[in-house]
Order: C-alpha cells, then structure tokens, then sequence
C-alpha cells in the first residue's frame, strides 16, 4: 500500500484542524460571554423577553369604621381596593405610602426613605441646681419607610409569588411634662410570603400605626395595604438587532430624577406595563407642568465592572459633649457701653439692666466627639451586556444623603444645643435595560419626619430613570 508524502499529509490534516491560527483570528475572551464567537453577530432567535418586574406598594389610611365595613363587605382584592379609590375620591380615604422598585425575577430588591431621628440618652447635672441638666451624648433612630422584596415569576409568567417586608416607623413628641422628653416612636411592618396574578391588584393586609397607649388607634383610623406586580416587556418591534452594538469596553448609563405630585405618581406605576410607559406618560405631565426635572447623573463604563459616582460634601457635628457644663457670666451690656463711650459709670441707685438674652445661660460643655457625615449622591452600577449587543443586566445601588434641617430641643431647655437631621434615600436593585430607552427603576421619595399620622413633606414622589447608550469616541 502506497502512503501520501508526509508535507500532502501535513496539509490536509491542517485544512481539516479548525480553528486553525492560519486562518482564523483569535477572539479575546470575555467571562460574561457564553459563546464569544456569535457576541459580534446576533441571530434574531437569541432575544427573549425581558422579565423586569415592578413592585408597586400602596398604603391608605381611612376612618376605621369604614375600613371594617369594607373588610367585610366582601373579599375580593380588586373589589376592596375599587371601594377604597371611592373612598379617597370623595376624601375619605388618603395615600400614606407609595413605593416601587423594579427587579429582576428571583432576584431581591432594597428600597428606603428614612430621616434619622437623634435625641439625647445621657445629661450633665447643673452646677446651678436651679437650672436644668443638659444632654450630654445622643442616640439615633430611624424614621420612615423601608421594604424588602424578591419577586418569583412562574414558567408561563401569568402568577407570581412575592416575599416582602415592609416598614414604616413614625415619631411623635414625647409627654410635655418631662424635664427631658424623649421622641415616642411607632413601628408597623408586615413579613409575609404571597402568591397572586401578575399585573393585578392585590390586598396585603392592615399596616396601622398604634395609639399612644397600646394596639388600639384613638385617632379612628385603619391603614390598608394594596401590592402588585407589573411584569415590563419591550415590544416585538423593539427586539431587532441593533444598527450598532453596544461595546463591551465603552458604556454611558445616564440617571434622571423627577418629582410629582404623589398621585400623579401613582398612576404612572400602575399603568408601567411596557418599558416606555412611564416615560412617555411622564412627558406629559412635564409639558403640563405637574411634574418638574430634579437631577441628572451621567457616568462611563465597561461591562462587567463596578462604575461608580459621587457628589458629596462634608458636614461636621457634634455627638458627645464633656461632662464639664458652664454657666456663663452675665453680660452688662449698658456698662460695656458707657465704658467705650467713656461715660460715668452707673451707681447703686441707677443700677444698669442686663438685656434678657444676656442673663446667664447653661452651656452643655465643650464638644468632646465631633462626626464627619458625607452629604450628597452616591451612584454604583455593574452593568453587564449580553450577547446580543442590545440588552444589559445592571445592578443599581443608588444612595442620597441630605441634611434636611436641625432638630431642636424637643422641650424648651436652656442650653440644649441643636442636632442634625439626615435623610437618607437608597435604592438597591438587578434590572435589565433595554439600551436607548428610558426606563423606570423605581420611586425614590422623601419621607415623613413628623408624627405618626400627618405627614410633613409636600406629598410629591420622586420617579428614577435610566438609559444605557453607546459611548462614542
């Protein structure tokens, strides 16, 4: 039997390799791509749907008889809650609470808004016994609300099951007769597991602030709260190969901020069933001036990597003073005043008066520990794109600290110096963008800092977007 020369061997087993470097360019390779080599040219059949899911809470506070009779009048979730918009038609009904956050299915999502109540929790005795103690360290305590979810799609995606905790703690004044009044707080919160139709409403139960006094609510009120879950999924028509796919080494994700009336707001999230719903209903009222453009964060980045922003500024206060209080001396402001003008000073029968604010006053010592606090927004984002160059998988961790005001002595007492009130909003949360489109990511509002049933902000709800374009050289 006849062999092949070796160098005809040679050549065909070359031709028959694949891959052979010859022939083919390298491809770099890249963690977050299953199969490099069809990342550059995507076939139509690789897109599917997105499967964002928008939880939407809503919490109303109504007269409890009414509450009872609407409990009781039936037990369907869409029955009560159309008895409640009723309700808060004709004012009898008011939205306490309004939360969203957008995630991804089986996936948790972290949403607050809370102000950070500080108060005293140790004093410094008088030297003058006749004065009052002065605080000398404090404590801090969270007010607001918070909410913990994960949302779990089924196959077909027509239910869901949902495990969620939400918070809210309130505060009130403390009781008038105490020296030194502490803040009474108030806690409601819910941990629960529930499953139910998607894009739908849903009854979760009652999450009711308790009296001064135990369970029961002098003030007569009973608060209901509704979930559901908006399933958003692009269009058909939105799903076709991009003109230019997104790069891998070369990312803008763009964040814009927007207040609105907090029903206004509502009705934006109840109705997010396409990815550009909510902007589109937004632009609205922008052009109708119910709704105004607060903030705007850009930043670049690359796939698979941690991008992050900051906007801060450095506030300094005090949380402990020395155990060493002061009394300080009278100012004689007449005397002060004739002895620069070089006038004869008063005797005992013209006595010079000390003006009221000039007596003396009890100091609470000098600051022992002084704090720093960053003030300002915070924006981390890991985006990471898919194989076929128009979708991308982002974690959101947006974060923003304000100093709202001081807050003073909860009791008139001389010397009690001021404390700073933080409010912190942070979101935290996997989505998917569909790049070139805004897209919601959820509410990021203020929160009640005052008591437990009257709230103190101007009832407006922030709305957080997101777009994710190419970077252009």
């Amino acid at each position: 039997m006849k062999t092949l020369p070796t160098l005809l061997l040679v050549s065909l087993l070359g031709t028959a390799l694949p891959g052979s470097a010859q022939n083919k360019p390298a491809i770099e390779a890249d963690p977050f791509v299953k199969n490099p080599e069809n990342a550059a040219a995507p076939k139509k059949a690789d897109y599917r749907p997105m499967a964002n899911c928008m939880l939407v809470l809503e919490v109303y506070s109504l007269d409890k008889n009414a509450a009872l009779a609407l409990l009781e009048s039936g037990t369907g979730s869409s029955a009560r809650y159309q008895q409640t918009m009723e309700l808060a038609k004709n004012g009898k009904a008011r939205l306490e609470i309004l939360t969203a956050l957008n995630s991804k299915s089986g996936q948790r999502g972290t949403l607050e808004s809370i102000k950070e109540v500080r108060y005293p929790n140790g004093f410094t005795a008088s030297a003058d016994k006749s004065r009052r103690a002065t605080p000398k360290n404090y404590e801090t305590r969270n007010v607001g609300d918070t909410l913990e979810f994960v949302v779990a799609l089924s196959p077909k995606g027509e239910t869901c099951q949902v495990d969620l905790a939400p918070e809210h703690v309130g505060r009130k004044m403390g009781a008038l007769g105490d020296d030194f009044s502490k803040p009474h707080f108030s806690e409601q919160k819910t941990s629960t597991s529930i499953s139910f139709p998607v894009n739908a409403i849903h009854y979760l139960g009652t999450l009711t602030p308790a009296s001064d006094y135990g369970a029961f609510n002098d003030d007569q009120e009973t608060w209901l709260a509704f979930i559901r879950v908006n399933v958003t999924e692009p269009g058909v028509d939105q799903l076709k190969p991009p003109v230019k796919p997104l790069d891998r080494s070369a990312l803008n994700l763009e964040y814009s901020f927007y207040s609105l009336e907090r029903a206004a707001a509502r009705e934006i999230l109840i109705g997010a069933s396409k990815i550009d719903g909510p902007w589109e209903a937004l632009q609205t009222l922008i052009g109708e001036k119910k709704a105004r453009f607060e903030h705007v964060v850009s930043l670049q980045g690359k796939s698979g990597q941690h991008t992050i922003t900051e906007e801060m500024h450095e506030v300094s206060y005090t949380v402990q003073y020395e155990d060493k209080p002061a009394i300080l001396e009278p100012i004689n402001r007449a005397s002060t005043t004739q002895a620069r003008n070089d006038a004869p000073k008063a005797d005992s029968k013209n006595p010079t008066e000390t003006a009221p604010g000039d007596r003396g006053i009890m100091n609470s010592g000098m600051p022992e520990i002084i704090e720093k606090r960053n003030v300002g927004l915070t924006v981390d984002a890991e985006p990471i794109i898919a194989a076929d160059g128009l979708t991308l998988s982002v974690n959101h961790i947006i974060g923003s600290v304000m100093l709202s005001t001081d807050l003073k002595s909860l009791v008139p007492a001389t010397g009690s110096p001021t404390q700073p009130m933080f409010e912190t909003r942070r979101l935290a949360t996997p989505q998917t963008l569909l790049t070139g489109h805004k897209m919601l990511i959820g509410t990021f509002s203020p929160t009640d800092a005052g008591s437990l049933n009257k709230r103190a902000d101007t009832d407006r709800t922030w709305l957080v977007f997101v777009r994710a374009t190419p970077s252009e050289p």
